[in-house]
């Protein structure tokens, strides 16, 4: 054999070679790990994001926890692990759920921990996706903030639930905390995103709209905080467009892992949250996913 055509057969292996491996990769499952509180475990939603994907029969998601309740990023760096955890396994992803009321009344030092365990993230070769939570369900400005001017009762409400030191006056405190009250968990979480040149998974803006619909969902719990198992799906349907970039209408409303049943949602009522879904992955993200659309034949998404 002459030089040349060793050369070209060498370069056309080489091609196969790349082509398998990567072809390899795009199979594997997703590797995600979820660090955050009882938010993320309530209803065990890296579950349900696993079982939408498997469901869904394309690739699959391995998913990883590191939850504990109550939890803010500035505990999971110093007390719980987060890091060791983060360092275990070769994640292809890491998503990062503040407490929930941090990105109002804590937000200096969310983004000071948050950038250390986005640091470490990138370390490891992951991607780092925020959590973008809602708001409490009798506080419904809490989730895009509101003017304290316009909006007196809000700032009322987010002082006595921060339970704030009390020798600090109302009015004190509303200075000390106006931009953050009047950002909200959106501006939060989506600025932080903005940047550390990290995704989120507006699962709170999908609340938003689905609390607004007609008829509407329950999505919390009694004590107006956690969420229900509709809730929690929902939240599954955002997190299964944002990491697959697919399209979640058409999939079962039923999930199980193993032979313990997850959520049971009816399938209409199912059909309108995957759609609030997507709709909402669509709004956050301007990428378009036509073939997943065409393959289940889901709407494309806004």
């Amino acid at each position: 054999m002459t030089m040349s055509r060793r050369l070209l057969l060498s370069t056309f292996l080489l091609a196969v070679q790349s082509v398998a491996c990567s072809q390899e990769a795009a199979n594997a499952p997703l590797k995600v790990l979820f660090v955050g509180n009882s938010y993320t475990g309530a209803n065990d939603l890296p579950a349900m994001v696993a079982g939408l994907a498997e469901a869904a029969g394309g690739r699959k998601i391995d998913v990883g926890r590191h939850l504990v309740g109550g939890c803010t990023f500035e505990r999971h760096v110093k007390e719980t692990g987060a890091i060791a955890k983060i360092r275990e396994r070769k994640w292809d992803v890491v998503v990062l759920q503040e407490q929930s009321l941090r990105p109002v009344i804590g937000r200096d030092l969310m983004f000071q921990y948050a950038r250390l365990l986005h640091s470490e993230i990138e370390k490891q070769g992951a991607e780092t996706v925020f959590y973008l939570t809602w708001a409490r369900q009798h506080i419904p400005d809490m989730q895009e903030g509101a003017r304290l001017a316009t909006s007196p009762e809000y700032a009322k409400a987010m002082f006595q639930i921060s339970r704030a030191d009390r020798t600090t006056d109302f009015e004190s405190w509303c200075r000390q905390h106006q931009a953050h009250l009047e950002g909200g968990p959106n501006g939060a979480d989506l600025g932080l995103a903005g940047r550390l040149g990290a995704r989120v998974a507006p699962v709170g803006r999908a609340w938003r709209r689905a609390l607004a619909a007609q008829p509407p969902f329950v999505l919390h719990r009694p004590d107006k905080s956690h969420p229900s198992p509709a809730g929690t799906y929902l939240a599954a349907c955002v997190f299964y467009a944002s990491l697959l970039g697919e399209s979640p209408v058409g999939l079962p409303g039923e999930i199980k892992k193993s032979d313990k049943l997850l959520v049971r949602i009816p399938a209409e009522e199912a059909k309108r949250l995957q759609a609030i879904a997507w709709a909402t992955v669509g709004s956050n993200d301007s990428r378009k996913h036509k073939a997943a659309e065409s393959a289940r034949g889901a709407r494309p998404m806004p």
